[in-house]
């Protein structure tokens, strides 16, 4: 038996500065990064040949990026807004949806698997110390809907601190 070793690729992207944000598709061939200094969201499609720039998204500030599995669908989590941001990347131009539910800051979004829900959750932040919500939403039709919510509160949870992330289990 001989096994040789794995070949390792690997592409630097010039981007500038340290991701705020950034997030992949599992198979590797969509990556998704937050641009600080330009106030933009790159997106990029990775083949063996290379990278390529696929489109530019302007934000108003900082925020957090998450791409559905498939790589069609990019939500936008700006950190000092209420609405969230899911952009259908199979169109051209990319079109968008906002949505929200009234939280004063988001923290993450999770896509299911077959990316027809999507988990959001916010952090206590500034004038916010009590119980943070998580919300389920449907996002099968043009419009988000929002299927469940429940407020969280963690021991010692406080001003400053944020809730890192959320998941979803792989069969949804």
């Amino acid at each position: 038996l001989t096994t040789s070793p794995p070949t390792l690729r690997a592409t630097l992207l010039d981007v500038h500065q340290a991701p705020y944000g950034s997030t992949a598709t599992p198979d590797g061939s969509r990556l998704a990064h937050y641009q600080h200094k330009d106030k933009v969201v790159l997106v990029f499609d990775v083949t063996p040949n290379g990278v390529t720039e696929r489109t530019r998204i302007p934000t108003t500030g900082e925020c957090g990026v998450s791409l559905s599995q498939d790589g069609r669908r990019l939500v936008l989590s700006p950190q000092r807004s209420a609405l969230y941001e899911l952009w259908d990347l199979s169109t051209n131009p990319p079109s968008v949806v906002k949505f929200g539910a009234n939280d004063k800051y988001s923290s993450f979004t999770v896509f299911s698997p077959n990316g027809q829900r999507l988990v959001t959750g916010t952090a206590p932040y500034q004038d916010h110390f009590g119980p943070v919500p998580f919300r389920l939403w449907d996002i099968s039709d043009a419009l988000p809907k929002e299927l469940w919510s429940k407020p969280l509160t963690l021991p010692g949870m406080k001003h400053g601190n944020q809730l890192p992330s959320g998941a979803i289990t792989p069969d949804g």
